[in-house]
């Protein structure tokens, strides 16, 4: 298993947080290349459902096959999920942070697997 990156660390220590304060979601990395910003934005919308069936697998595929980085992608995925998970209502914070918790961890290994 791959570890996390620095910023992607960092982004889920502030996203999760403790459990006594309201889920707060990380806010990707700047990307200074706008071509890139572009291609993820197109790629990975603010409104994709990550958790449809094989979502995560089909948008790291789309993501890598455009040449996009895995910490980029991780970090851009985290982001999406979080907000989806984080706008839910009748759910509790600890509830949306360990959604967020079991999402991170699938998409690290999915981002950070050997097989494309």
């Amino acid at each position: 298993m791959h570890k996390l990156s620095l910023p992607t660390s960092i982004a889920l220590i502030v996203a999760l947080g403790s459990s006594a304060w309201a889920l707060e979601c990380p806010v990707p990395a700047k990307i200074d290349d706008v071509a890139t910003a572009a291609k993820i934005q197109e790629l990975l919308p603010a409104d994709t459902d990550l958790d449809a069936p094989d979502a995560l697998q089909s948008a790291v595929f789309d993501l890598k096959a455009a040449g996009i980085s895995d910490d980029l992608i991780l970090d851009n995925l985290i982001s999406v999920r979080c907000a989806a998970v984080n706008a839910q209502t009748g759910v509790s914070d600890d509830e949306k942070t360990q959604q967020v918790e079991a999402f991170s961890q699938s998409a690290n290994d999915v981002v950070f697997s050997d097989v494309d």
